[in-house]
């Protein structure tokens, strides 16, 4: 894949889902939430863990979750935080799992919901290129106490990225997962990643 096109994969994917940005006011990850991410090896063979870094300017997102991290949402402390980023084949699809606590999860899961669901029409920039989308919820299977799934297009330079995100709340934990990619996402791949992930989270 050419640099120019990861590179504007990549901007889209972290454009609507704000990965992997260090950010102001993120809780600290601690072991005992990152050891509840979804580890590599439950992956097929040719993803990895991927690191990108940069910077964001991301419309409606940044107004309403912050720079660091989905699942950070104003009105709501978040106690803990952990996430972990794989790609494929050192490219696209790319899958993230974040994970949240909070001193009132049910409330912090409404806003985080909230947030997403106003955001419509996303328009930025990340790592200087500029970006323009879409993002509504959809139907999707039923995942933890609750779950809200939401789909985004982008485009960058040129070319058209699709992300599927879906946030979960389960026991005291809000989870955020998202896979990102060509058109089309496979739904069916992310509902399996989905349910491997969940099975760690307690």
């Amino acid at each position: 894949m050419g640099h120019t096109v990861r590179a504007a994969v990549v901007s889209s994917a972290v454009l609507v889902l704000t990965l992997t940005l260090t950010g102001t006011g993120a809780a600290a990850a601690t072991p005992r939430l990152s050891s509840q991410l979804i580890g590599v090896a439950q992956f097929p063979k040719g993803w990895s863990v991927a690191n990108y870094s940069g910077t964001v300017n991301a419309g409606c997102l940044s107004g309403v979750v912050g720079l660091s991290n989905v699942l950070k949402v104003k009105g709501e402390e978040q106690t803990a935080s952990a996430s972990v980023l794989l790609e494929k084949d050192e490219g696209v699809p790319l899958f993230s799992e974040m994970l949240g606590t909070y001193s009132n999860v049910t409330s912090a899961y409404s806003r985080i919901v909230t947030a997403l669901v106003a955001c419509k029409h996303v328009h930025g920039q990340v790592f200087g290129t500029p970006v323009n989308g879409s993002m509504k919820e959809m139907n999707f299977k039923h995942f933890g106490n609750a779950s809200e799934a939401f789909f985004a297009t982008t485009s960058v330079m040129g070319a058209t990225f699709d992300e599927d995100l879906v946030i979960v709340r389960k026991g005291n934990v809000v989870v955020g997962l998202v896979e990102g990619g060509l058109p089309p996402v496979s739904t069916h791949q992310l509902q399996g990643f989905i349910s491997q992930a969940l099975a760690k989270v307690h």
